[in-house]
């Protein structure tokens, strides 16, 4: 997939705040969830960053595609992503948690530059029964490089990927979304 913007400024030349994209965000925690890739390429994951965020008081970004057509265009994928409020508010944060989708159905992959917390937030997942295999040493993958959003300040920056079956399923009920979301609010125990 090619992006056809390199990056924010990019993108606004040609496109409008309010009428082809728009920002939502709040600051209130020392914890920041987002998700910058809304829309029908990464279906549910501001449903999910939002309810994290209301459930446990987390500061939310979300960047949300409001084109009638082609809001793929608007894709800046991780490694290019610069938009400027979210450049402030990731500067504030102790922990940012980032919300992305996975081709795979059913799995969560956690990447995080501290392994050994990594390997906690992966194990925790595995104990409540979520699919979350380790693929993280896997450095072809974007994800892994300096310039992704989740690894530029080398914080506590964590990229959770989620299988497109999960995040329907995690809409659909309830009480799987809490589980997940429990899991989450224990990341900054450990971290």
């Amino acid at each position: 997939m090619t992006d056809k913007y390199k990056n924010f400024k990019e993108l606004e030349k040609e496109n409008e705040c309010s009428k082809d994209y728009f920002i939502e965000y709040k600051e209130n925690s020392d914890i920041l969830i987002m998700a910058i890739h809304w829309g029908y390429i990464e279906l549910w994951t501001s449903e999910i960053a939002k309810y994290i965020s209301n459930l446990w008081n987390f500061s939310f970004y979300c960047f949300y595609w409001n084109k009638k057509e082609n809001n793929f265009n608007l894709h800046i994928t991780s490694v290019n992503f610069d938009e400027p409020i979210w450049l402030k508010l990731a500067l504030k944060h102790k922990i940012i948690i980032t919300i992305h989708w996975c081709k795979w159905n059913n799995e969560i992959f956690v990447w995080w530059w501290n392994t050994v917390l990594r390997n906690k937030l992966i194990k925790n997942f595995q104990q409540s029964w979520f699919n979350a295999p380790d693929f993280s040493d896997d450095f072809k993958f974007k994800w892994l490089q300096k310039e992704n959003i989740c690894n530029r300040w080398k914080l506590q920056w964590i990229q959770i990927e989620i299988g497109r079956v999960l995040r329907d399923n995690l809409i659909s009920d309830k009480n799987l979304l809490n589980k997940f979301a429990l899991i989450i609010l224990n990341i900054h125990r450990f971290s």
